[in-house]
């Protein structure tokens, strides 16, 4: 399966060291943008210990100034315009993976399938690629330790 990706997924699956749950894609799409915003976070998309194969696509800063002010989105930063540009280019066919909420909310209103970090794990969990003890790991760890901001309440959702 081919999704498009974001910087969220990347950067808090590597800072609690499951990449590996990445491997339920086997290509992604990513606008230079994001794999720029990857790098400012230390994390180089052509050194990642994952199976799929990386796509890197250009997409204009112009194109991204107008999108968010057609969406009427300021919070998106550019990297998240150009995503969006990306699924849009795709007839918002392709899952697009992200766990940035303002973009989620643009894509879903568009019909796109939306994939966080978590599912990600819970698609790993039920693709056999990790244990129910790695899964439950996994997500202890991206609350805990990872940059991801999630809500206690949605912790508590994800754990039953």
């Amino acid at each position: 399966m081919e999704a498009i990706i974001d910087t969220g997924p990347f950067l808090h699956l590597n800072e609690i060291n499951y990449l590996l749950a990445l491997d339920v894609f086997e290509q992604f799409r990513l606008p230079d943008l994001v794999d720029n915003e990857l790098r400012t976070y230390h994390v180089n998309t052509n050194q990642l210990n994952i199976n799929a194969k990386i796509l890197i696509s250009s997409v204009e800063h112009e194109a991204c100034l107008n999108t968010i002010q057609q969406l009427g989105q300021p919070q998106l930063h550019l990297a998240d315009a150009a995503v969006f540009i990306m699924a849009q280019n795709a007839h918002f066919s392709l899952p697009v993976l992200t766990d940035d909420l303002a973009l989620r909310r643009q894509l879903e209103a568009h019909g796109t399938l939306v994939v966080g970090s978590v599912d990600i794990l819970i698609r790993a969990y039920c693709q056999q690629l990790i244990s129910k003890i790695q899964l439950e790991n996994a997500i202890d760890l991206l609350f805990d330790e990872s940059s991801l901001h999630l809500s206690p309440a949605f912790r508590v959702y994800v754990r039953h």
